[in-house]
């Protein structure tokens, strides 16, 4: 019978051999244990290690969604100022009144890619939270994420209905 410790290929080719043709004798039950933990180790290690990216993966989406919201907001309500206030300064012609729209549009757009991002930073940060538990790590607070969704929503939303009421009174009184 070969040695665990010195050939295993051939003490796994006998105790294969011997558990196939039942001579439960011939086994090296204390070896064999370790070898079934070996590999529940590893399938444990490689769960765990996919877990921790996506873990890693999550905060760097988080912080990617957090960062792109912020600066796509900032440059519309600049935008979407530059034109009210060009618009405010030329009131004697309705025509120009019109530029209005443009922001008006984008402010709208926006007000629905908003809305939908709110579901998935709920989504984000369950999945990461789920993640963070099987691990036993900490979680990261990813609920800002969807509080500046909600609120750059709202923003968007009240500045289309503003654009669009100021772009029909300028018309009106043009």
């Amino acid at each position: 019978m070969a040695d665990y410790n010195k050939d295993i290929e051939q003490w796994l080719t006998e105790q294969t051999q011997a558990l196939r043709a039942g001579r439960s004798n011939e086994l090296d039950f204390e070896n064999l244990a370790k070898e079934i933990d070996g590999v529940g180790e590893g399938e444990r290690r490689e769960k765990r290690d996919t877990l921790r990216w996506k873990i890693d993966k999550d905060v760097d989406l988080y912080k990617f969604y957090l960062d792109v919201s912020v600066k796509a907001s900032v440059f519309l309500m600049a935008v979407t100022g530059g034109i009210a206030s060009y618009v405010l300064s030329n009131h004697g012609n309705p025509i120009i009144s019109i530029a209005l729209a443009f922001p008006a549009v984008v402010n709208g757009g926006f007000t629905i890619f908003f809305f939908y991002s709110i579901t998935e930073a709920k989504r984000i940060a369950r999945v990461h939270g789920e993640a963070s538990k099987e691990l036993r790590v900490q979680e990261f607070n990813m609920n800002p994420l969807r509080s500046v969704c909600q609120i750059f929503c709202l923003m968007c939303a009240v500045a289309t209905l503003g654009l669009f009421l100021l772009m029909a009174f300028q018309l009106r009184s043009g």
